[in-house]
């Protein structure tokens, strides 16, 4: 008597010396493929259900991160227009300083003259 032959997951007969049968009509390995595409299949649509809160959660971490950057950004802008305006003050205040300075002591070159004359 013969042992019946082994069969394939998928009931499908294999050649007795465990290879796939050269016929053409089942090959093990397409089978294990078929078998395998419908797992990742199905492990993908499970992947997919469960990243949909991840990427919703994702979404709105960008989105307080924009609005941070966003004020962080209005911040700084205001920080150097209040900067540029004192820098103006500034400047005409250094300004006024130098004339009253110039008009209280005497040009150098004014002052020379004067000591020759002894």
């Amino acid at each position: 008597m013969s042992s019946p032959r082994p069969r394939c997951r998928c009931g499908g007969a294999v050649a007795r010396t465990g290879a796939p049968r050269a016929g053409g009509r089942h090959v093990a390995s397409r089978c294990d493929a078929a078998a395998q595409i419908e797992q990742l299949t199905r492990a993908l649509a499970l992947a997919r259900r469960a990243g949909e809160p991840d990427i919703a959660r994702q979404l709105a971490l960008r989105e307080a991160d924009l609005r941070d950057l966003r004020e962080r950004y209005a911040a700084i802008i205001a920080e150097r227009d209040r900067q540029s305006a004192l820098l103006a003050e500034l400047a005409t205040q250094l300004t006024r300083a130098h004339r009253s300075v110039r008009q209280l002591v005497p040009a150098p070159a004014a002052a020379v003259p004067a000591m020759e004359a002894r």
